[in-house]
């Protein structure tokens, strides 16, 4: 069985969802061995997190060692923490496993690059320091109370509890991870192929009795599915059978 290595002590979601995805590629068949003891982790197959190496040769997707300055796009962004560093690789594999499917080339780059954009890249913030707030805006409430990274940062033992089992509550941060990350990539490919249906709807624009409206024959993401500089956006509703006159 594969050895997915990274450190003890508390754990952060990058570390969490870096693991979980390294589980998915190799077919959820993996160990994960969590130390810092550099001699058990040359035993493993995969460290994430951990070691001062990135080097995806020897499958080692550290991020904390000097000099390190990888991002997922040479023009900008943040730096790439383990779960970037992982999904920079591995990301297209964990998707189609996700998917039960391989889609088209062109969908896959699409949704590869759109969940970096709009997930990955936010663990990868959250782990490096980037600022949500720049200017230090004082918000009404605080996200990090029921975001997954407060869930996972609130699943470390307490200075109460010192015989927890912190592998265990490791192992239901990586399950946490797998949740999210499911739902959010089932959705975004529901997106994706909802644009024909979409344009088909359209097409029919100006027929109906109603001419402002569109209509589409099952409830679906309309909304995102359109071109993303469309301005006028018009109101969709599953098609239903007018009702008849009252006597």
């Amino acid at each position: 069985m594969a050895r997915i290595g990274t450190h003890n002590g508390i754990f952060h979601a990058d570390d969490a969802f870096a693991c979980y995805m390294l589980r998915t590629v190799l077919k959820g068949v993996a160990t994960i061995v969590r130390t810092r003891d550099n001699a058990v982790l040359e035993t493993c197959d995969y460290v994430v997190d951990v070691g001062g190496v990135y080097d995806h040769a020897m499958r080692r997707y550290d991020h904390h060692q000097k000099g390190f300055a990888e991002k997922f796009k040479k023009d900008g962004g943040a730096l790439l923490s383990a779960a970037g560093l992982v999904y920079r690789h591995h990301g297209r594999d964990v998707l189609i496993h996700v998917l039960g499917e391989t889609p088209a080339a062109s969908e896959l780059d699409e949704l590869y690059n759109f969940v970096y954009e709009k997930y990955v890249y936010v663990f990868d913030c959250i782990d490096t320091g980037v600022e949500q707030y720049p200017e230090k805006t004082e918000t009404a409430y605080n996200l990090m109370n029921t975001s997954i990274f407060g869930m996972i940062a609130r699943m470390n033992p307490t200075w109460r509890e010192e015989d927890a089992d912190t592998d265990k509550r490791f192992e239901a941060a990586i399950d946490l991870c797998r949740i999210s990350f499911e739902s959010f990539v089932r959705r975004q490919i529901d997106v994706i192929k909802a644009r024909e249906y979409v344009k088909k709807a359209l097409g029919e624009v100006g027929k109906a009795a109603r001419k402002e409206i569109f209509v589409l024959d099952k409830n679906m993401f309309y909304y995102q599915a359109m071109h993303p500089r469309s301005t006028d956006m018009l109101q969709a509703a599953p098609h239903r059978q007018p009702a008849l006159p009252s006597s």
